[in-house]
């Protein structure tokens, strides 16, 4: 294949050994979750068997689907990424409002985050966003050069765009997916005009903004208060948090090996989800769980050289923010497993179970790699 010819093959191999081992891992902490979904399942009459392998099924069909989206982003040609950023980030803007068709969507916990489209896979589209908000701001930031400094025709517009995503994120509620996207328009703010009286006060309206809605819902401040004070939910948000981080340290009592958690027998809930760090520490010991976590600090480095060679300015954008989201989002995850931020759904990046996620990840990185082959020629 020639469009893999001028890539960054360090991190084309990070990213495919990240996908094998999501795989690998996926098959041995799913097993009980698999076997008590399609228990109910089979119990309702919508299935004829029981399962171990119902997430590890899905999860190999999200990466016969994610694989070639991400060799097709990487042969995809420099001038397509500008001239459809635009159209691509209002119909993410589209399906963020579709979310409030109520037949259109399926709620998860208090959440309504998920399309479901007849005869096509259910799709979230907070993770979409979080892509094409990079696309089309790079895009408009690039066109804003001369004006980057002013109020009036750069942070006001950028706060706005911004915000209007945000209200739409939070009216679901997806309240980790905006810690995300603000993230991700803070590292924006901050690599191409950082002002800090402006970052002062984007944070202050954040802030402000925040504390109604983590307030108004159940599940977010009973997460927030518990971290700080366990005995507010010891039943469930510390009691998840608690789980994960005896999980992770049980290596050094237990010294169990590959398919020998223990913990994944439902001690520790969502394993498959925002908690499979702590299954890989328990499985794989904590020395290589650290190789592992070197692996996103090799991304990240990898990433910031690709965005220093590159003489074009959208490009170096481009580079910068996709390797900023994919760090910061295995940050949180990894912060989360180890009790230093309360609990979150956030997934981590190629390892966490989810199709979205694993997609837009992949395509990503896609865009990334299709980066470092512009900056080789």
């Amino acid at each position: 294949m020639k469009f893999l010819q001028n890539i960054d093959r360090p991190l084309f191999y990070s990213i495919i050994w990240l996908s094998i081992f999501w795989l690998i891992m996926i098959w041995s902490v799913s097993i009980y979750e698999s076997y008590l979904l399609t228990s109910k399942l089979v119990w309702t009459g919508l299935i004829d068997e029981i399962s171990n392998s119902f997430y590890l099924k899905r999860a190999f069909f999200n990466l016969l689907i994610a694989l070639p989206v991400f060799l097709i982003w990487i042969a995809v040609p420099y001038k397509f990424w500008r001239k459809m950023a635009m159209p691509i980030f209002f119909g993410s803007l589209i399906l963020l409002i579709i979310l409030f068709i109520p037949w259109l969507t399926n709620d998860y916990w208090s959440a309504r985050s998920w399309l479901n489209i007849p005869w096509l896979p259910s799709i979230q589209p907070s993770e979409i966003m979080k892509l094409w908000l990079i696309l089309y701001f790079t895009l408009w930031i690039e066109s804003k050069t001369n004006k980057i400094a002013t109020l009036k025709e750069w942070f006001f517009p950028f706060a706005f765009l911004i915000w209007m995503i945000i209200l739409l994120i939070w009216l679901q509620p997806d309240f980790w997916a905006v810690l995300v996207i603000s993230f991700i328009a803070w590292a924006m703010f901050f690599v191409w005009w950082w002002n800090l009286w402006h970052i002062f006060w984007a944070w202050i309206i954040w802030i402000l903004a925040a504390m109604p809605i983590i307030m108004t819902h159940e599940y977010i401040y009973k997460r927030f208060l518990a971290f700080w004070d366990p005995q507010f939910d010891i039943w469930w948000s510390w009691y998840q948090i608690l789980q994960a981080l005896m999980t992770i340290w049980s290596w050094w009592f237990w010294w169990v090996w590959f398919w020998q958690s223990v913990q994944k027998f439902w001690y520790l809930p969502e394993v498959q989800w925002d908690t499979i760090f702590a299954i890989i520490s328990e499985e794989l010991w904590f020395v290589r769980v650290v190789i592992f976590v070197f692996v996103f600090l090799f991304i990240w480095w990898r990433g910031l050289m690709i965005a220093n060679k590159a003489k074009d300015k959208f490009w170096m954008l481009l580079a910068v923010w996709i390797t900023s989201w994919i760090v910061f989002q295995a940050f949180i995850n990894i912060s989360v497993n180890l009790a230093i931020m309360p609990l979150t759904w956030i997934t981590l990046p190629f390892v966490s179970n989810g199709g979205s996620s694993l997609i837009m990840m992949s395509l990503a990185a896609g865009i990334l790699l299709a980066v470092s082959r512009e900056v080789k020629r």
